[in-house]
C-alpha cells in the first residue's frame, strides 16, 4: 500500500525502492516483484548508478546545433499519459515549440565502425540463442536485448553514460535535471527485414523518454525510419500541418522523443535496417520539492535492495553472471 500511495503522490523514485525492498523481502509475493519490475523494468542491468563519466561529453552529442527539431501535436505532448510518470511537458512552456520535443541527430553520436561490431556481436549471439518475437506485448518486434548480449555489455554501458544519457539531457533539460537521473527500463537491438518482419505498428511506448540509434547505415536497405502521426519542422510558419514525418539516420546516428507520441517502424522494402531503441525513465521524485530518492527507507529504516529476486530474467541473468553464478 505504501508503495502505491507514493506513485498516486508522483514519489516514483521513491515508489521503485518500496517495491522493490518488499520484493526482497518477501520474494514469493508476486505482486511486490511485478510493480517493481513496472517501475523499474531492466534497470538494474544497466548503468544503475547513473550517468558518471570520467569526461565531459563531446560538444557534438549535447549541442543544439547536432540536431534537427520537430514539434509534437499540442494534444499529444500536453495531454497527461501514465508514461510521463511525474514529468510536467507544459513545464517546457514555449521551449516545446522553439526547440521541439524530437530530435533528430545530423551527426552520428557513436562511432559507426562499432555500430557494425555491434550487429555482428548480437547476430551471433542470435545464432546460439535465436531471436524473441513475443517481449512487447503492444508491438512486438524481431529483438534481443542488449543485456542478453555479454559481449556489448560493457561498451553500451560506456556508451550510456559518456554520450547517450547526456545527449537525451541536453534535449530535455526541464525534465531531467541531470544525466545522472536517467535510468534504462529497456534496451534492445531490433532487425527489420524486408522478408519478415519489415515494419511495426503505430503505438505508443509506456516510458518517459524513447529514443533509437541507428546501427547500420540507410545506404544498406530501402525505406524504414520512425514513423509519427504528427509533428512539424521547428520553425514552421504559424499554421503549417502537423503531419505524418518518417525520421532516419545512418549509422551512429539517433531519434528522440517523448514516449507517448504515436509513432512506429516505416515499412522496410529491401534490405535489413538495425536499431537500438532504448526506453528510458528519470530516476526522481516529484516536481515541487523533490527529495534526494531513497529518503522514505531511510526514514522507516529499511535497507534498500540490491536488485536479487526482483529483475526481469535478462537483468537477472547479468546479475547471476556478474556474480560468478552464471553460465554463458
Amino acid at each position: 500500500e505504501l508503495g502505491s500511495l507514493l506513485v498516486r503522490a508522483d514519489e516514483y523514485a521513491e515508489a521503485e525502492r518500496v517495491f522493490r525492498a518488499g520484493a526482497a523481502l518477501l520474494p514469493g509475493d508476486e505482486m511486490l516483484s511485478a510493480a517493481a519490475l513496472t517501475l523499474g523494468g531492466d534497470s538494474a542491468a544497466y548503468c544503475r548508478s547513473g550517468a558518471a563519466p570520467a569526461n565531459a561529453p563531446p560538444q557534438h552529442a549535447t549541442d543544439d546545433s547536432s540536431f534537427d527539431g520537430f514539434e509534437a501535436h499540442p494534444d499529444e505532448i500536453l495531454t497527461p499519459d501514465q508514461a510521463d510518470r511525474n514529468i510536467l511537458w507544459r513545464a517546457g512552456g514555449s521551449g516545446l515549440a522553439e526547440r521541439g520535443a524530437v530530435f533528430k541527430s545530423r551527426v552520428p553520436l557513436l562511432d559507426p565502425a562499432d555500430c557494425a561490431w555491434v550487429i555482428d556481436q548480437v547476430e551471433a549471439q542470435a545464432a546460439k540463442t535465436g531471436w524473441t518475437r513475443d517481449r512487447h506485448v503492444q508491438a512486438p518486434t524481431t529483438d534481443m536485448p542488449v543485456s542478453a548480449v555479454p559481449a556489448i555489455r560493457d561498451w553500451f554501458d560506456d556508451a550510456l553514460s559518456s554520450r547517450l544519457f547526456p545527449m537525451v539531457q541536453s534535449r530535455f533539460p526541464f525534465a531531467i535535471n541531470d544525466p545522472s537521473e536517467l535510468r534504462v527500463l529497456d534496451a534492445f537491438v531490433v532487425r527489420y527485414d524486408a522478408r519478415e518482419q519489415a515494419s511495426l505498428p503505430t503505438h505508443q511506448d509506456e516510458n518517459t523518454f524513447s529514443f533509437t540509434i541507428a546501427l547500420n547505415d540507410r545506404s544498406e536497405y530501402e525505406g524504414g525510419g520512425t514513423a509519427f502521426e504528427r509533428l512539424r519542422p521547428v520553425g514552421s510558419p504559424p499554421g503549417t500541418d502537423f503531419e505524418r514525418t518518417v525520421l532516419n539516420a545512418d549509422a551512429g546516428g539517433c531519434v528522440a522523443f517523448p514516449g507517448k507520441l504515436r509513432h512506429g517502424g516505416n515499412v522496410v522494402t529491401a534490405g535489413r535496417r538495425y536499431i537500438i531503441p532504448l526506453f528510458l525513465y528519470a530516476d526522481h521524485n516529484g516536481i515541487a520539492g523533490r527529495e534526494r530518492p531513497g529518503y522514505v527507507l531511510r526514514h522507516l529504516g529499511v535497507p534498500e535492495a540490491t536488485g536479487d529476486g526482483m529483475l526481469s530474467r535478462y537483468a537477472q541473468k547479468v546479475v547471476d553472471e556478474r556474480s560468478g553464478s552464471g553460465v554463458e
